[in-house]
């Protein structure tokens, strides 16, 4: 079974361009904006966060993007995606599961045979060289404590649109 691969803001670049971007109603030059996200992320901090006003697409490059690298480059097995509500977190996993599940490209270059679990809260994807990872979304309020699975805890908690909405 490979091994985890270093995540790099240049890596994380070129799998967006040439796996992710084409699926994309409108794809768009790749801004330094997510550059300077994506080196953040891939430095040994153990927490970081990003804010910028909404249209700077960070779910697209954060939550979406980010989030695909981590398990398919193998730096992590078992993510949680977080939002404000569950169901904000839940249209984030559907957006990578989609992804997983339609994107042919993708499915061949990282070897994805099938969905072990496949509901809307929760997915574990098994690869062709039996690899397997797990992605669950998780609203803001709802318990996180004692996540285990396989006898691993998360490795990584995207935290995406926490923001209170009722200002708007």
């Amino acid at each position: 079974m490979p091994s985890p691969i270093a995540l790099t803001a240049e890596l994380i670049e070129a799998f967006s361009a040439t796996f992710l971007s084409p699926m994309y109603d409108t794809p768009v030059r790749i801004p330094d904006f997510h550059r300077e996200c994506w080196q953040l992320y891939c430095t040994e901090a153990r927490q970081a966060s990003i804010a910028a006003p909404r249209g700077h697409a960070k779910s697209t490059a954060l939550t979406h993007a980010y989030g695909l690298a981590t398990v398919l480059f193998r730096a992590q097995k078992y993510v949680v995606v977080v939002g404000s509500t569950e169901e904000l977190a839940i249209g984030h996993l559907g957006n990578i599961a989609k992804e997983l599940r339609d994107n042919d490209d993708l499915k061949l270059e990282f070897g994805i045979k099938c969905f072990i679990t496949d509901s809307k809260t929760d997915i574990i994807v098994k690869c062709t060289d039996g690899y397997e990872f797990r992605l669950i979304a998780k609203g803001a309020g709802q318990r996180m404590r004692g996540l285990l699975w396989n006898g691993i805890r998360p490795g990584l908690i995207l935290c995406d649109d926490l923001e209170d909405d009722e200002d708007e």
